[in-house]
């Protein structure tokens, strides 16, 4: 296994916003951030956060619109690293990495589609399985990651991963309406894809929260 990285990278966008009276603001953190050259050095200190990574073997589902994709960039980092090993000890690399789901969205593909080239190669090397993108300003209509979860093709495979045995899943991202609306879509895939009904629906994420396998993070 490689050494440790010594780099500690930080995913952010900056904060740019009209208050009610048209007044122009800026976040003072992202705005300064953003207007270091490169080369600049900075202070940072790093503090634990409340994910806990799941065990390499467990099925994996990760929900991270914009930068709430950030912790998940290192769990799929995570795995390569394992996947490297195990196909290096020439062990079964599919029994070892459990399926990995990753949901991302952003406005649109071509300005913010964060660290693109590394989830392609990713599922070119089995590290990630299947990613799901919503572009919400790409199409005619806006299309959020909860709109993603709902559409019939991506639901049926959706709830063959959330019915494996052991599975994990995470929320990352803003603390709007998005989790909400991301729980929500989870409850409705177990209904109409699952055939539970609303009570079992809901014990079904309940039961998954009680045993640290559905976890969200947001802010």
């Amino acid at each position: 296994m490689p050494p440790p990285s010594k780099e500690a990278h930080i995913c952010y966008a900056v904060v740019e916003y009209q208050t009610l009276m048209q007044e122009p603001r800026r976040g003072v953190c992202t705005s300064f951030l953003a207007s270091l050259a490169p080369g600049e050095c900075l202070s940072v200190w790093l503090r634990e956060g409340c994910l806990r990574p799941p065990p390499l073997c467990a099925p994996l589902l990760m929900v991270g619109p914009g930068t709430g994709v950030a912790p998940f960039r290192a769990f799929v980092q995570h795995r390569q690293v394992a996947l490297g090993v195990t196909l290096a000890a020439e062990a079964p690399a599919a029994e070892a990495l459990g399926p990995a789901h990753l949901f991302f969205g952003c406005r649109r593909a071509k300005e913010d589609f964060l660290y693109a080239a590394e989830w392609v190669e990713h599922l070119a090397q089995g590290s990630l399985q299947r990613m799901h993108c919503a572009f919400s300003r790409d199409g005619p209509h806006k299309v959020y990651v909860q709109h993603l979860m709902r559409q019939s093709n991506t639901a049926a495979a959706l709830w063959r991963l959330l019915a494996m045995p052991g599975v994990h899943v995470y929320i990352a991202g803003a603390a709007n309406q998005m989790p909400k609306d991301v729980r929500s879509a989870l409850h409705e895939v177990a209904v109409l894809q699952g055939g539970l009904d609303n009570e079992e629906a809901a014990g079904f994420l309940k039961k998954l929260e009680a045993q640290g396998r559905l976890q969200c993070e947001t802010w």
